[in-house]
């Protein structure tokens, strides 16, 4: 596991059984908008996370910066699989619903 990743998961106090996961992650880079106080956080990986630990890893990514207004993932997968991203999308229409309020029609 890249040290980086493990540091960040550390942090959030992201379960150990999640930490298989990340095996394969590389942080690549973050840039943090001291202005806005946002950070973007960009991590390399194989696969995408299961959806179960993607919701458990954005429900805990404040503990990086509680005083932050936005802390963001930003994935680059490198062997994308369409069952796992099919299983994202009830989480994100879930998520998209405020922004989008003609997804309730």
């Amino acid at each position: 596991m890249n040290d980086k990743i493990k540091i960040l998961l550390e942090k959030i106090n992201i379960d150990d059984n999640s930490y298989q996961y990340f095996l394969d992650a590389k942080m690549d880079k973050i840039k943090l908008n001291k202005n806005r106080d946002k950070w973007l956080i960009y991590i390399s990986k194989d696969e995408l996370l299961p959806i179960d630990v993607f919701k458990e890893l954005e429900s805990k990514k404040m503990q990086l910066d509680e005083n932050a207004k936005s802390i963001d993932f930003v994935f680059e997968i490198k062997n994308p699989n369409l069952n796992t991203y099919l299983s994202y999308y009830p989480y994100l229409l879930e998520t998209l619903k405020e922004d989008l309020k003609v997804l309730e029609i």
